[in-house]
């Protein structure tokens, strides 16, 4: 049996090395076998070197965390993603939502995060993960903005701050179960840090008051009026002084009198001091600069500073460095050092692949991927790409064995084709590229587009439903109403449209003959139907009721012929977004979002291919299962034992590459 060890490659000798490798298979093609044999041992090898990597966030740095005792920083992102920065200034990667992650802490002890990920208006949820393994402890659901979030000194307890009147709570850090701790409740707080050995408790709360407990009695001990109002507040120096924000000022208070001991006016400033410094330690921008400053008697003393035209989203200090995220996604690392200096290098963070953001495949067995900058072909073989054309301005692709369609969902622009049935894939170099032509204008956002045989169904601002045959890309049918998400053709006349029934008819399933344009109401039972499917005999889709207490979906199929309506999955969840597509005898979905499942249509077993939240679209082919990350990743599954092929994005060139993926 032949072993690996665990050996770290450098993205440049990856990619040197299946860039030679490719070019031995095209030009020897005698050495296939061997070159596929290659690939699939290397593969394995860059799956476990792979672990780290230089990519940064794909959207605003939100958050960083960092351990006192050693140079490596969490940070979060608009993304749904944390990464682990080592001391090799490369990042350990990890899908941890599909939602914005505004807030992360870090075990004090443990390799365990807690993360806070929000849309801003209904979901308020934290999670509790273990970073070792790369698997969720526990989640809990608020009903309000989190407003902060920390472990106790120890560990022992999650502490979790709400703007409500609840104010603060305590969870048990290894169950994620309430605890009662204190007696009456601390309101609405902003900060909450324990003492050493847990006995103690202080809060601020944004009215101007430092509060203190004894955690052992549950009772409060003392108060002191403080500044209001302050952003970024922390204790430091041993829970001695509170520093803090306000109006572009920096504040040093007293933590056991609550009086004002220093201030100086700063730009943007940034709190990085760690709760163990003993000197008060702040990130402000001069010019094109980020000088890390220290206050003293209220004079600021700048001992080093970052030269970037990035904007700053977030700073923090590790043990002895500093680290800024930007809005751009990055990451910069500044050692501390006890002369100033000025830093004008780049991000740690350096992009290793190309994002995808779309992808689709035809019935013939191509593939397609969308990136901000190019459309590419891949092969069904997964061994060659080809560029097809830049990438004009739009989110979504889609295709038929002879046009590529184009457009941009939640947006008006239009419906773009591409006539792909003479392109030659014959290499990586790309292939002669045509243009798109506009074929279609909507009057309203795009909020669905399907292609079922030779139709196209385009759902229009929840207003609209126009046919098109990709034939000749002319438009064929148009139907006008209220409260429409999604819409399938069953056959050549029965179109059948999921809605709401806050509107008329209502009815949450219609049925519209595309000849005679009658419409027919069907008497299924919910408050709305979407991400509709058939397989020309059935309908599948997924239906939403809210009785004011609860919400529940479901998975459902009807058979129009005999009016028949079963429930193949159901669950309390009021989300209306996810995917759903059919492979056969299967209905592969993100029901619930928290895990990819496979609902077989005969028993309506449910199989678990993977557990996670960052899945954003899938696709089968050549009895592979496809599944685009939301982290611009795809990882390849078989189609018929759902086990792992492996996980795939595309290098700076635009080639396959094999990734790790957490």
């Amino acid at each position: 049996m032949t072993t690996c060890s665990k050996k770290t490659v450098t993205y440049a000798e990856k990619q040197n090395f299946i860039s030679s490798m490719r070019t031995l298979y095209t030009k020897h093609s005698v050495f296939k076998t061997l070159f596929i044999a290659l690939i699939l041992f290397c593969s394995a090898a860059f799956i476990i070197a792979q672990t780290n990597s230089t990519q940064p966030h794909s959207g605003s740095v939100l958050h960083l965390s960092c351990k006192n005792d050693r140079n490596e920083v969490f940070s979060a992102g608009n993304d749904g993603m944390v990464i682990k920065w080592n001391t090799n200034n490369t990042g350990e990667h990890f899908q941890c939502s599909d939602l914005p992650i505004h807030m992360i802490a870090s075990h004090p002890s443990k390799e365990e995060i807690a993360v806070y990920e929000t849309d801003g208006f209904s979901v308020y949820r934290v999670s509790v993960w273990d970073w070792s393994r790369k698997t969720k402890k526990f989640t809990k659901n608020f009903n309000s903005a989190i407003t902060c979030l920390n472990y106790s000194a120890k560990g022992t307890y999650l502490l979790v701050g709400t703007a409500t009147m609840q104010g603060l709570n305590f969870f048990s850090s290894e169950t994620g179960y309430s605890k009662n701790i204190l007696s009456a409740s601390t309101g609405a707080v902003t900060m909450a840090q324990t003492s050493n050995s847990e006995a103690s408790l202080v809060v601020y709360s944004p009215s101007g008051l430092l509060i203190y407990y004894d955690l052992k009695k549950g009772v409060e001990k003392t108060r002191f009026s403080v500044e209001a109002n302050l952003s970024n507040p922390l204790l430091y120096s041993n829970n001695v002084f509170l520093a803090g924000i306000r109006d572009n000022t920096v504040y040093k208070i007293s933590a056991t009198t609550g009086k004002n001991l220093s201030s100086a006016i700063a730009t943007n400033p940034f709190i990085v001091t760690s709760p163990k410094d003993s000197e008060l330690l702040f990130i402000e921008k001069s010019d094109n600069k980020y000088n890390v400053v220290k206050l003293i008697d209220n004079q600021k003393q700048t001992l080093q500073a970052l030269k970037t035209s990035e904007e700053v989203t977030v700073a923090a200090k590790a043990y002895d460095c500093f680290y800024l995220g930007t809005k751009g996604g990055n990451i910069y690392r500044l050692d501390q050092t006890d002369n100033y200096y000025l830093s004008d290098g780049g991000p740690i963070s350096v992009s290793a692949y190309k994002l995808i953001s779309d992808f689709c495949t035809s019935p013939n067995g191509s593939a397609f991927a969308l990136t901000d900058e190019k459309i590419i072909y891949i092969s069904p073989d997964m061994e060659t790409t080809a560029f097809v054309a830049d990438n004009p301005g739009i989110t979504n692709i889609t295709a038929t064995n002879t046009t590529l369609y184009g457009w941009s969902k939640d947006s008006k622009d239009g419906i773009l084709a591409l006539d792909i049935s003479q392109l030659q894939y014959a290499n990586a170099q790309g292939v002669q590229q045509k243009s798109f032509s506009k074929i279609y204008t909507p009057s309203a956002s795009i909020q669905e587009l399907k292609i079922c045989d030779n139709t196209m169904i385009v759902v229009e601002g929840n207003s609209a439903v126009t046919l098109i045959d990709t034939n000749t890309n002319r438009q064929k049918n148009r139907y006008t109403g209220t409260g429409y998400f999604d819409a399938i053709l069953l056959n050549d006349t029965e179109l059948y449209i999921g809605k709401t029934t806050a509107t008329n008819p209502k009815y949450p399933l219609i049925m519209i003959d595309t000849k005679t344009g009658e419409i027919v109401s069907l008497g299924l039972k919910a408050d709305a139907i979407y991400n509709l499917l058939t397989d020309g005999t059935t309908i599948y889709g997924q239906m939403y009721s809210d009785s004011g207490s609860t919400r529940n979906s479901s998975l459902f199929s009807y058979q129009p012929s005999a009016k028949r309506y079963r429930s193949l999955m159901s669950g309390a969840t009021g989300d209306n977004t996810g995917f759903a597509i059919l492979c056969g005898n299967t209905i592969i979905t993100d029901f619930g979002q928290q895990q990819i499942s496979a609902v077989n249509l005969n028993n309506t077993f449910r199989s678990k291919i993977t557990e996670t939240t960052s899945v954003k679209k899938a696709a089968v082919f050549n009895n592979v299962l496809y599944l685009l990350n939301n982290n611009g990743t795809f990882s390849a599954w078989n189609a018929v034992n759902y086990s792992l092929i492996g996980n795939f994005t595309l290098d700076s060139d635009y080639g396959i590459i094999t990734v790790s993926q957490n």
